[in-house]
């Protein structure tokens, strides 16, 4: 009778690919369980949005695909801009109506030399969820984020949260932002003043390879 033999070091390999396959098949199957795996998504925003839209896309198992459509300019030159930072301690409330108008604003305050003690005793509001959090980057959190995230309901329950009668107000916004806000805030009696931090330019980009990939039928959502 032929008697096999194994060694403690077999067994100890065995072992090992056992373990390493099955730890395989964890990661595979965590992976797998994620809502967009296998989904390839393109993204077609500025540089720095598609950077951050592509993580949290890759977070839930997608392929992001980068597709740059539009370039954000920052105005942090004008004189009207210039001007209001010269003032800004004078308002009572400071509306931040993007993640970009934090950006922009903030790098203009670091490169001055400045923090958030500019805005001295100023409340501050945010249009939304994602522009508070860029907020509490520097240490700011928002007196008042509306339950919708556009500019309207951020005019309408502004003038429900707070006394505005008399009030100097600054929105800090998009040159292509609407007037809507302005307007329902100024029929609330507060004195506002609009001041653009940047606008929005068009970036040419390369289509011809996302166009094959539509055309063969490999992106999912655009």
């Amino acid at each position: 009778m032929q008697v096999w033999r194994i060694t403690a070091s077999e067994i100890c390999c065995s072992a090992c690919i056992f373990f390493s396959i099955n730890r395989n098949k964890e990661k595979l199957n965590w992976l797998t369980s994620k809502p967009l795996f296998g989904k390839s998504i393109v993204v077609t925003r500025d540089v720095d949005s598609n950077a951050d839209f592509a993580a949290r896309i890759i977070s839930k198992g997608g392929n992001p695909i980068e597709f740059t459509t539009i370039k954000i300019k920052p105005l942090t030159q004008t004189n009207k801009f210039l001007k209001t930072l010269t003032k800004i301690a004078e308002y009572d409330w400071i509306i931040f109506t993007s993640a970009n108008s934090v950006n922009i604003f903030f790098d203009v305050l670091q490169r001055l030399n400045k923090d958030a003690r500019v805005f001295a005793s100023a409340k501050i509001a945010a249009i939304g969820s994602e522009t508070a959090a860029k907020l509490s980057k520097f240490a700011i959190i928002a007196d008042f984020v509306p339950s919708a995230f556009t500019s309207k309901e951020l005019g309408k329950q502004l003038i429900n949260f707070a006394n505005l009668q008399g009030r100097k107000v600054l929105l800090l916004r998009s040159q292509l932002a609407s007037s809507e806000m302005s307007k329902l805030l100024e029929n609330a009696a507060a004195k506002v003043d609009n001041v653009p931090v940047y606008t929005i330019a068009t970036v040419k980009s390369k289509c011809s390879p996302l166009l094959e990939k539509i055309k063969e039928g490999k992106i999912d959502w655009r």
